[in-house]
């Protein structure tokens, strides 16, 4: 056999196992009633704080990006364990929350991508599922600041 032909065959016997070497690519399981027919422009971040009597009302900053960018997209205040805020899809976040008292304030920051996924085969057709948005802004020790 000349060179080329063992090339030839090896090649077609490689094309013929190397699927069984792939694992199979499973999405996980969706939800549902959490599926948007349509794409959704917006959705909502979700940021966790810590909220007791030291911290009634926590100051954030939501912002377009990472922090470094300081593309500020909202200023709010969240007066529970966690805040729901309607920002647009399909885009990093940064959020900054602000503890203070008469010692010192700490700032708690936390980044993560909302993005929509297109789901198929899973619910009765095509739709749209929300990824993400969920940031832990909250103290690592539930006490006040010395």
């Amino acid at each position: 056999m000349n060179m080329q032909r063992i090339h030839s065959v090896l090649t077609c016997l490689f094309l013929f196992f190397m699927p069984a070497c792939i694992p199979d690519f499973t999405l996980e399981e969706v939800d549902c009633s959490e599926c948007y027919i349509t794409r959704p422009d917006e959705a909502e971040l979700i940021i966790k704080v810590t909220r007791n009597a030291h911290y009634p009302e926590i100051p954030v900053v939501v912002f377009n990006g990472k922090l470094e960018a300081r593309d500020t997209f909202l200023l709010d205040t969240i007066r529970s364990s966690t805040g729901y805020i309607i920002v647009p899809a399909d885009r990093y976040y940064t959020v900054q929350a602000t503890y203070t008292t008469d010692s010192g304030t700490v700032f708690v920051i936390d980044g993560d991508d909302l993005k929509t996924v297109k789901v198929t085969g899973q619910c009765n057709g095509t739709c749209w599922i929300i990824k993400g948005g969920i940031l832990n802004n909250e103290l690592k020790y539930d006490h006040p600041l010395p």
